[in-house]
């Protein structure tokens, strides 16, 4: 409002929310994430055992544009 003496449209905000998300995925995969993906990370556990974890994002997306 203040810029442009009027409201954000549809289209903007939606392109301004994808942008968003995508900047956070970004953040969220760094070069140590990257690696422990790829490579696991090693932790040893209370049993004395060393074992590999693998880091993943579960991500349930659906598109509706009819609701």
């Amino acid at each position: 409002m203040k810029t442009f003496g009027k409201s954000a449209t549809a289209d903007m905000l939606r392109h301004l929310k994808r942008e968003l998300v995508h900047a956070v995925w970004r953040f969220l995969m760094d070069d140590e994430f990257i690696e422990a993906y790829v490579h696991g990370l090693a932790t040893t556990l209370a049993d004395g055992l060393e074992r590999l974890g693998f880091p993943r994002f579960l991500i349930y997306s659906a598109d509706y544009p009819e609701k």
